[in-house]
């Protein structure tokens, strides 16, 4: 008779199996430089590049233009191009480019709006204080940044991934479905560095096998123990990725709440499967403990 009992495995076990994926702990909401310098050194080259854009409109002479420019504007131009670059890299490290993991697209899409705003206040400045103002130059500079800053930032995280100084070891509470779509999640983001190493399984369940394979990776299924925060730092304090389904929440809500008050790297994806996610907004009700989920109907909208 084939047993499908699963042989449990000792907490001890997932702390070995998970200390030896070789990532090194980084601190909750770190901070990362590279990627800072990063920006600062795309966004630059965007600036310098688009003088060379202006060869292509004026081949003959352009060179005595910069001159002038700069004899009369320079010294103005370059304080205001520190600023604009300290309030655009202040801006995106505000919005946790720099301290969290997202995925790209949303990365993307931050770059634009917080460069569009900055953009914005470039001209205005500019106009304002009456300086010359190229049209092509000011075109040039800000596309030029919206394609050099994100690749200068994925060749970086692609570089510190190779030297494995990115990756995250990362464990998901939950064996459902919803935890399995959250690994495959994960890691169809690579950028994010958020490398599954195992599945805990919550207390008073049983694991269906003793790994799940997503994208060809065997991630092993282990037990959380009977102290989920003793389990969690003796393998290194990794990022908690919280994926129960909708009938296991009610029941380890006591568990959620303990390691959600003492375990700073805690991330929680609901199961929310079948609803029209992208575009939603989140409303916060401070005064309770209630989320509020609003679907926008975009081909509603003029």
């Amino acid at each position: 008779m084939h047993n499908n009992t699963v042989t449990p495995i000792l907490p001890q076990d997932s702390a070995a199996h998970v200390a030896a994926s070789g990532y090194r702990r980084i601190a909750h909401r770190q901070v990362n430089w590279w990627l800072v310098a990063g920006d600062g050194i795309g966004l630059s080259l965007a600036w310098l590049l688009s003088f060379g854009m202006l060869w292509l409109v004026e081949p003959e002479g352009w060179w005595l233009g910069i001159i002038g420019w700069w004899r009369e504007l320079g010294g103005g131009r370059i304080v205001l191009f520190a600023a604009l670059l300290a309030m655009a890299l202040l801006g995106l490290g505000v919005r946790g480019h720099y301290s969290r993991r997202r995925p790209f697209s949303d990365e993307a899409l931050d770059i634009f709006k917080v460069f569009l705003f900055v953009a914005v206040l470039d001209a205005v400045f500019a106009y304002l204080a009456r300086w010359y103002f190229s049209r092509s130059w000011f075109i040039s500079a800000w596309l030029l940044a919206l394609v050099l800053v994100p690749m200068m930032r994925a060749g970086i995280k692609l570089a510190l991934i190779r030297l494995r100084q990115w990756q995250r070891a990362t464990v998901i509470l939950g064996i459902g479905q919803n935890a399995r779509e959250a690994a495959e999640a994960l890691n169809g983001e690579p950028l994010m560095g958020l490398d599954v190493v195992a599945f805990f399984i919550p207390p008073g369940e049983t694991a269906p096998a003793h790994t799940y394979e997503v994208k060809g990776k065997e991630i092993p299924i282990l037990p959380l123990g009977d102290d989920p925060l003793e389990t969690l730092e003796n393998i290194g304090s990794p990022q908690l990725i919280v994926a129960l389904e909708a009938d296991s929440l009610l029941p380890h809500q006591q568990l959620l709440q303990k390691v959600t008050a003492r375990h700073g790297d805690l991330s929680i994806i609901p199961p929310l499967r079948g609803l029209p996610l992208y575009g939603m907004e989140i409303t916060h009700f401070f005064s309770h403990e209630v989320l509020m989920l609003t679907v926008r109907n975009n081909l509603a909208r003029p």
